[in-house]
């Protein structure tokens, strides 16, 4: 027999599979409903911001006038996404404020199975997860039929998917004898650590809020951002585009369909991710490696967000 594929592209391509082709999806009621309350922030905010702004810094300047004007359109009723980099982060506002229409947009539940009797499993998810949602927010910025009110909400929608996707824990439910169907680990938001303590000084005890402060590294910052926001939104983009240029990605940046974006960030919560131990402290060595990988993958985000906004601007 030949050799099995790595676990996480077996997992990976039976979830595609059942994608591909509905009526091979064999879920249960219970399942799917307890499966998408799960929550959906990523990156926190400044993240989302890093992957803006190092998008914005990658456009031409045709492609930052498109941009820009299209966000305009809703600018003056969210003052605290008004602009470029604070746009990213209008879709965790909206829950915020109590929308939950779009809540099983910002992930995708590419199932983990580890220590039970099966390693492989049918998908279970929203029609409409993230790779869904970026495909129609994209399609609504290339069509011509789409208004510049329809255009300004897809754009905010995309920037912040994109970094939704670029995220780890917001690709991947981990189930195990501690974190059975049907909710799972709920994307590591149920998967706790020892007490650690982030950037800013906050306290997280769930595995998905430390990726979400970027392995540790990254604070909250005010918005409407002050001149110190703004420089501390500067200086990390800076630093992460100087230490993770483009240059390094050039065979990933390749890929353009959105579901290779989830696939990359599902092997990197089978393959490091959940390698630090359930109720476990997170040692020195994996809150490098952490940030590390938090850094790479918002590098990458903001060269993909880039590519995908020059593009759909051509038609401006």
């Amino acid at each position: 027999n030949p050799p099995r594929a790595p676990l996480s592209s077996r997992l990976f391509n039976s979830h595609q599979n059942a994608t591909m082709n509905p009526m091979r999806t064999v879920v249960t009621v219970a399942l799917v409903c307890v499966a998408l309350v799960r929550s959906a922030e990523a990156w926190w905010c400044t993240g989302h911001m890093l992957v803006a702004e190092i998008a914005r810094e990658q456009l031409s300047g045709r492609s930052k006038e498109c941009a820009e004007t299209y966000l305009h359109h809703i600018s003056e009723d969210f003052p605290k996404a008004a602009n470029f980099s604070t746009a990213a982060c209008w879709a965790d506002d909206l829950k915020d404020d109590g929308i939950a229409t779009y809540d099983t947009w910002h992930y995708v539940n590419l199932p983990f199975i580890k220590s039970m009797v099966r390693d492989e499993v049918t998908a279970v998810n929203s029609e409409h997860n993230v790779i869904w949602a970026l495909h129609e927010a994209n399609a609504t910025l290339n069509s011509a039929k789409s208004n510049n009110f329809e255009k300004s909400m897809s754009l905010r929608f995309l920037m912040h998917f994109v970094g939704d996707i670029h995220q780890p824990l917001h690709t991947i439910t981990l189930y195990s004898e501690q974190f059975a169907p049907p909710e799972g680990d709920g994307g590591g938001n149920n998967y706790t650590i020892a007490p650690t303590k982030v950037a800013g000084g906050a306290m997280v005890t769930e595995l998905h809020a430390f990726w979400d402060s970027g392995g540790g590294l990254f604070m909250d910052v005010n918005r409407p951002m002050a001149g110190n926001d703004s420089a501390y939104i500067g200086g990390w983009a800076g630093s992460i585009v100087e230490h993770y240029p483009k240059s390094m990605f050039k065979e990933r940046l390749q890929k353009r369909e959105f579901r290779d974006f989830a696939a990359e960030s599902y092997a990197l919560g089978v393959d490091f991710v959940y390698t630090t131990p359930f109720n476990g402290t997170l040692s020195d060595a994996y809150k490098r490696q952490a940030g590390h990988y938090a850094q790479s993958q918002i590098a990458l985000g903001g060269y993909r967000l880039a590519l995908i906004i020059d593009e759909f601007c051509k038609l401006f």
